[in-house]
């Protein structure tokens, strides 16, 4: 995978289309699948946590005009830095509040980290490979899913990919724009995620160096040009907010990045192998193929003082696993950062493309039967705990189906055409994380406040003030829009409240003594809560409720 093309011979990065285009198979399959892509994001709600808070910090962007301390429900929010908000707001501005707007921003960024890989792949091994990873990318379950949901992990790692096969892409076709790229990539990974962003390729890039005894590649970096690009991007947010928050270095440096990582202070603690059952399970229906190059790519490390884009890109996706392996804080995103990486080496293979088909395939109608045998027993037996998976039988029995007629078709073709079997059992699989994607009522309920904002706007909420009593559903203020009054409740907004204990309510007495001062107000609480206030006499009138909030107005 090492590019021995000379720098005049430069193909262009064009994903191979120009050739697709006398291919109707393929082009098809680009042209669709991009447009699935981007339409499974449009039907469901805003879920809580991650994607109510990247909604809402944006909104109270635009609307204060306030660009460089972001806000959430009114309060300094400083966890994380602002480019993704700084997206998000931008595309408010031109296309207005939304839903799908709230999404656009990391949707694209998916997108565009499946084109630059397939793009990578197109110059360097032509277009079969280009097209097996963009199939891999674009069809992989967690890619799917996670890319959908509007966190900072995606737009984290469409910069970390591009600023790695950027350098690549540099040993092989020396242009000091590449070089650029590269570390203006980095710096907008810092400026979405922090310095782990930073952190990583670094630390890759030196055991690579060491165990290729490559020092070569030092000079190839341009160190003082690279930290020239990266103070200009990031030291101004930085500087400007030490100035308007002088906590911002304990916190966001010292609380955000070492104690999260090394103490469990975020409270999300897992075992060791947590991301093992999650790679296994996110890369299907290619898991086979795709995790294969983790156990097998140390073989493209041995070549000394010559370049091994391939060794650098398995160091790199090995380091990431392991890091955050190591972490006290683990959530299923933070491994994404890899999956890209995971298609490039897996799409240069010298294994039999039909065989690995046909694994696949195999795998999938297993998969296919054991999910149809435990949705029957589910419908037979009816559990009650099973309540959740009942509400949603239609959506899973199409999910089934899809996966098994991908699974058939790719049984059925692969000996004739291993292509057209990749491509179907791909498409299909895509369809049936579209279909999940949908957002089932059950699921709606559960976690998004869409309905329980609407009522409460249909009954005046928009114009007068809502509490939160011991409770704090983010999606709440984006579907409102506007803050609440938070009762009994901090959680990730302590540092905010801390810093303005004006706009906090820190006892029921004293809510309940507000409440009853104010002519028109409403409320969202806990069921427990309301059960309580039931029993103080406060006066309330029931709006609506779910299994996690109870919404009542004060007249």
């Amino acid at each position: 995978m090492s590019a021995k093309s000379s720098p005049s011979s430069m193909p262009s990065l064009s994903l191979g289309i120009s050739r697709a285009a006398r291919l109707p198979l393929e082009s098809g399959w680009l042209l669709a699948s991009s447009l699935l892509w981007f339409l499974a994001m449009l039907p469901r709600p805003l879920y809580e946590p991650d994607e109510g808070r990247y909604a809402e910090i944006p909104r109270e962007m635009l609307a204060s005009g306030d660009w460089i301390v972001p806000h959430l429900n009114g309060f300094v929010y400083i966890e994380k830095p602002p480019l993704q908000y700084w997206m998000t707001s931008l595309v408010y501005s031109v296309f207005g509040v939304h839903e799908w707007s709230a999404r656009l921003w990391t949707t694209l960024a998916g997108w565009l980290t499946v084109v630059i890989a397939a793009a990578y792949m197109t110059w360097h091994r032509g277009h079969a490979a280009a097209l097996r990873t963009w199939t891999f990318g674009i069809t992989s379950l967690i890619w799917m899913l996670v890319a959908h949901q509007l966190t900072l992990d995606t737009s984290l790692t469409f910069f970390t990919t591009a600023a790695l096969l950027a350098y690549c892409q540099a040993q092989s076709t020396p242009r000091r724009w590449l070089n650029y790229a590269m570390w203006i990539a980095l710096g907008c990974a810092v400026l979405t995620k922090g310095f782990v962003a930073l952190v990583l390729p670094a630390a890759a890039f030196a055991i690579y160096c060491i165990w290729m005894r490559d020092r070569q590649r030092w000079r190839t970096l341009h160190l003082w040009r690279g930290a020239i690009v990266l103070a200009c991007m990031t030291a101004p947010w930085m500087i400007s907010m030490q100035l308007r928050v002088p906590e911002f270095f304990d916190f966001f440096v010292v609380r955000e990045h070492f104690l999260r990582y090394l103490t469990p202070i975020s409270e999300r603690s897992q075992p060791w192998w947590f991301f093992i059952p999650l790679l296994l399970v996110g890369t299907l229906p290619w898991s086979i193929i795709v995790l294969r190059p983790l156990f097998t790519g140390w073989r493209d490390c041995n070549t000394q003082h010559q370049f091994s884009d391939k060794g650098l890109l398995w160091i790199s996706a090995v380091l990431i696993f392991l890091f955050f392996s190591a972490s006290h804080s683990k959530l299923v995103p933070y491994i994404l950062p890899m999956v890209p990486l995971l298609w490039i080496l897996a799409a240069d293979t010298r294994h039999d493309l039909a065989k690995d088909v046909l694994r696949s395939s195999t795998l999938s109608l297993l998969l296919a039967v054991c999910g149809a045998v435990a949705l029957t027993w589910v419908l037979v037996k009816q559990p009650v705990k099973a309540h959740v998976v009942l509400s949603m039988r239609g959506y899973l029995g199409a999910i089934v189906v899809l996966i098994a007629a991908g699974a058939i078709a790719g049984l059925w073709t692969y000996r004739h055409s291993a292509k057209r079997a990749m491509l179907a059992l791909g498409a299909t699989w895509m369809l049936a994380a579209a279909v999940l994607e949908m957002g089932p009522t059950a699921i709606n309920n559960l976690y998004s406040t869409k309905e329980v904002a609407r009522t409460l706007v249909a009954n005046g909420a928009n114009t007068a003030p809502v509490f939160s009593v011991d409770t704090y559903d983010q999606t709440l203020t984006f579907y409102l829009g506007h803050p609440v009054r938070l009762v009994r409740y901090g959680g990730e907004l302590d540092f905010g409240i801390a810093r303005d204990p004006a706009h906090f309510i820190a006892t029921l007495n004293d809510f309940i003594e507000l409440w009853n001062a104010t002519p028109k107000a409403f409320a969202v609480v806990r069921p427990s809560t309301y059960d309580e206030l039931v029993k103080l006499g406060v006066p309330m009138r029931l709006l609506t409720k779910n299994s996690n909030m109870v919404a009542v107005a004060r007249k």
